[in-house]
């Protein structure tokens, strides 16, 4: 029996570089500084000894069409730095009229991974919840171009 799931979590993974050229701090400080001058931090809290939660929001107007059920996207950002695991995650945190609270929509980490016969690279994964079936494949291509972007900027810091 065929069976259509109309929504689908997506996950892509992209090398970013050798340590050499990106190291996981740049990836730290790029999510802690993007556009803090458009957003406020929410709150700031220690996890534990080696990992830091920072929450940020941006002021958006809603739209016409968020009251026609459309998602509100990137409301919040939650960026969690782990020292000890030498991690970075960039949540972003959309609302929509339906649901009384905001929720997790894409999650961007970034992680060191060692792969045998490559020196060790920083290592990009999105994972984007609940998408609508038509939106997979052009969600898997943008990443490319999201990753690309990420390696930009994280030289550059």
């Amino acid at each position: 029996m065929f069976r259509f799931e109309y929504n689908q979590n997506v996950v892509t993974k992209h090398h970013l570089g050798s340590t050499e050229k990106i190291h996981w701090t740049q990836a730290a400080n790029w999510s802690f500084f993007n556009d803090l001058n458009k957003t406020s931090i929410c709150s700031i809290k220690q996890v534990d000894p080696d990992t830091i939660e920072i929450v940020k929001r941006r002021d958006v107007k809603l739209g016409w069409l968020y009251w026609f059920g459309h998602d509100k996207k990137g409301l919040y950002e939650r960026v969690t730095i782990n020292r000890g695991a030498k991690t970075v995650s960039v949540d972003r945190i959309d609302a929509n009229w339906w649901y009384d609270e905001p929720f997790l929509s894409q999650r961007d980490y970034f992680y060191l991974e060692k792969r045998e016969n490559y020196p060790e690279q920083l290592t990009f994964v999105q994972h984007n919840f609940w998408v609508n079936s038509l939106y997979v494949a052009p969600i898997q291509l943008y990443s490319n171009f999201t990753a690309m972007s990420y390696a930009r900027a994280f030289k550059r810091s």
